[in-house]
């Protein structure tokens, strides 16, 4: 029987990530109360004894308060028949919840790190927007083709997420196309156009944006990004620096940044710079 709370954490990864994956769980430590986090490995050169030696050497021992559990992507789907990698890490948020034991869980990108104490509560969903006339309206399109469905108010597709485990399941019952996709699988997107297509009611959202990523496209300084990611907004408690704009900075300074919006404990110690 699931438990009736939220406080489960899914996070998928690979190993270029790994300079991430330590700050994301340094941070989660920090500020997030104590939860269950899934972590599924997803990478095609499929290295995970190694991974997993070294997440269980370096990574699970930041958050000794926090139960971390780890999957390869194999556990749950014959990764033969992965067509795109890029695509199949993203329904791998979905394919998840045969092994999630709570009524909802939440999915963060790896980039993804917290800077405020924080209570599942505290963790609020987007409103939904329309999403005709913006960038997303092309994948929109392939998804309102794919389920026959009109709607076009969706919340966002960005990180964190709340899905509900029982209507995650059910897609997995039916059949998850992500090999198929031509604007990449948006599983925020399905998620939402699976629920209109088949009468489920989604919960409405509480609040304009949830997060303070950093996202490339933006000429920002140092001094910028800080202001920009150490939102004072309530509703945002997670922020994050998108690789591209990562691979810009060097160690130097992407660690003066985290030291300015979260605090120095939160720098990887452990974890090679790979970024450039």
């Amino acid at each position: 029987m699931l438990q009736d709370n939220d406080k489960t954490i899914v996070t998928v990864t690979y190993d270029k990530e790994r300079y991430f994956l330590e700050l994301h769980i340094r941070s989660i430590n920090k500020y997030l109360e104590p939860c269950e986090i899934i972590l599924i490995y997803c990478d095609k050169h499929n290295k995970y004894d190694d991974w997993l030696f070294w997440v269980n050497n370096n990574i699970s021992p930041l958050a000794p308060k926090h139960k971390i559990v780890t999957y390869n992507a194999e556990f749950f789907y014959d990764i033969s028949k992965v067509i795109s990698w890029y695509d199949f890490a993203y329904s791998l948020r979905i394919f998840c919840s045969t092994v999630v034991n709570t009524e909802n869980y939440w999915i963060l990108d790896t980039k993804v790190f917290f800077f405020k104490p924080t209570t599942f509560d505290q963790l609020l969903e987007q409103y939904p927007r329309n999403l005709l006339d913006t960038d997303f309206e092309e994948a929109l399109r392939e998804i309102q083709s794919y389920y026959s469905i009109i709607n076009t108010y969706f919340k966002t597709n960005v990180t964190p997420f709340k899905f509900n485990t029982a209507i995650t399941k059910l897609m997995v019952e039916k059949g998850i196309n992500f090999n198929n996709t031509n604007e990449g699988y948006g599983e925020i997107y399905y998620y939402q156009a699976f629920c209109f297509k088949n009468g489920i009611q989604l919960t409405s959202g509480s609040c304009d944006v949830n997060n303070s990523i950093a996202y490339p496209g933006y000429n920002y300084s140092s001094k910028q990004l800080v202001a920009y990611m150490k939102s004072k907004d309530p509703a945002v408690r997670c922020t994050g620096l998108h690789r591209a704009v990562a691979e810009k900075l060097d160690k130097n300074t992407f660690d003066a940044i985290i030291a300015y919006v979260g605090g120095k404990d939160l720098i990887p110690i452990t974890t090679p710079w790979i970024f450039n």
